[in-house]
């Protein structure tokens, strides 16, 4: 229970990465680093962050 709480919280984090973050290539570093949290706490093996750049819009 607490676990999927958590997941739930840094899902959240995504929207606000977003929101303060300026550089894209920082973004993108800490978004990977939460898709890895999340998947850690998940009980994932391995995770493929799928943030990209395509078109100049960000792929989430």
């Amino acid at each position: 229970m607490l676990r999927q709480k958590l997941v739930a919280l840094l899902k959240e984090c995504y929207w606000l990465l977003e929101k303060t973050v300026e550089g894209p290539r920082e973004l993108r570093q800490m978004q990977e680093q939460v898709a890895r949290k999340i998947a850690e706490f998940e009980g994932r093996q391995q995770v493929q962050a799928n943030f990209g750049v395509s078109g100049g819009k960000k792929v989430a």
